[in-house]
């Protein structure tokens, strides 16, 4: 008698050939992905420890003449004359740790008398002699360095020329005038 296989029977190794077929899948895209990486497991792993450790920040330091906040001296504007200037040497210095870039970021007009601040002119450059610097005047009220900055590397001391003038038409009113101004000397940390 020969009998024939039920529906369950035939079934069995079908399913179970599909469960297998389905763990080889698997285990070959397991292997692929790990022959993907390039990397290696084992099964030994180490520690290694970092002792303590101390960060610490830089600091921004700018000077002139030697002081946070100085007042320009020597500027007599009774001695200015129409179309003539006055010039003040200026040591800008990095006290800092870090580079620094440094302009004037503007300039304001305080107090004033007889109009004087509008007839007046500013100009600063990097010069080590006053005596042949090439200067370029703008209005001293919002006066601001519009040419590259200059870098200070921490501890370096650069030399400058400020030159106050009064413009050459200004008219007699100003006579006797006086401009009190501050100028903001702006120093940006180079990276």
């Amino acid at each position: 008698m020969n009998a024939e296989p039920t529906s369950a029977s035939r079934s069995r190794p079908s399913a179970l050939r599909r469960m297998l077929s389905a763990a080889t899948a698997i285990a070959v895209a397991v292997v692929l992905a790990l022959l993907g990486t390039g990397t290696s497991y084992a099964l030994w792993n180490g520690e290694a420890v970092v002792d303590a450790s101390s960060v610490s920040s830089g600091n921004v330091g700018l000077t002139v003449n030697g002081a946070a906040a100085y007042s320009l001296t020597g500027l007599d504007a009774k001695r200015l004359a129409p179309g003539r200037s006055q010039v003040i040497p200026l040591a800008i210095a990095n006290t800092g740790t870090t580079r620094l870039s440094v302009t004037v970021a503007g300039t304001q007009v305080l107090a004033q008398a007889n109009s004087l601040s509008g007839f007046l002119t500013a100009s600063l450059v990097p010069a080590p002699d006053c005596a042949v610097a090439t200067f370029v005047p703008a209005p001293l009220a919002g006066f601001t360095t519009t040419a590259a900055p200059v870098v200070l590397e921490p501890g370096e001391v650069r030399q400058f020329c400020l030159a106050i003038g009064l413009a050459a038409g200004a008219p007699p009113a100003a006579q006797g005038g006086s401009t009190t101004f501050a100028m903001a000397i702006d120093a940006v940390q180079v990276r």
